[in-house]
């Protein structure tokens, strides 16, 4: 989703298919920042990945997140502490640092009773008119009629976003217009909530489903009760 956003694959594609060429600047995430919200085991596999292979710059931040905690997640995933300039390979930072100072804003939170509406417009608007907020987490972390009024606005280059509040969309969801990225609103790359859905997910999921009634047809204890 971050390099889909961040390169304007949707729209390019689109363009091309349309008889068009080049229609736009693509941003290259080399050497950017990429703001971690939710440093656990998703998030630092997202900024391992974007690190390692891309050269981002991580800052993370968590209500509970410290410092200590980034550096054993760092190490964890085989990295050094800090690079050679001397910063911390993930560095722990206040939210407004994260969000004011982030090229991309990445949310990797799960959702509870403590993080349901948690990104508001006080920290949207923080964010600077080239960055992309990009959610694969769950749409109701994030206060959707707040991130609404950022991108009808054009204040951040654009969103990309797999996860929504109510899924499937409805048919008149203003997720849906087809006019983001003109008349001066922000461009948005949405998809239907498909980073789960993978064909080897999707088999291991109904294999289990068969021994699950395989058990309770014999009387056993299932593995898979929801508490």
């Amino acid at each position: 989703m971050i390099l889909a956003t961040c390169r304007d694959i949707a729209q390019n594609d689109a363009a091309v298919k349309a008889g068009k060429w080049q229609t736009s600047l693509v941003t290259s995430v080399h050497g950017k920042t990429l703001g971690i919200v939710g440093l656990g085991r998703l998030g630092s596999s997202v900024a391992h990945i974007m690190h390692t292979a891309f050269g981002m710059k991580i800052v993370c931040w968590s209500s509970n997140l410290t410092q200590s905690t980034a550096d054993e997640q760092a190490k964890a995933k085989g990295l050094p502490v800090d690079n050679l300039d001397g910063e911390k390979t993930f560095k722990f930072v206040s939210r407004e640092k994260l969000f004011s100072t982030s090229d991309v804003v990445s949310v990797h939170l799960l959702l509870s009773d403590r993080t349901q509406g948690l990104i508001t417009l006080e920290d949207l608007s923080q964010m600077r008119p080239w960055s992309f907020f990009v959610n694969t987490s769950r749409g109701p972390v994030v206060v959707e009629e707040d991130l609404l009024a950022i991108l009808k606005a054009g204040k951040i280059r654009a969103a990309a976003l797999d996860v929504f509040n109510i899924e499937p969309l409805p048919a008149d969801s203003e997720w849906r217009d087809s006019s983001w990225g003109t008349e001066g609103k922000s461009q948005v790359l949405i998809t239907p909530h498909i980073a789960y859905v993978e064909e080897s997910v999707m088999n291991e999921f109904y294999e289990q489903q068969v021994e699950e009634l395989d058990r309770w047809s014999r009387g056993e204890t299932l593995k898979s009760i929801m508490h």
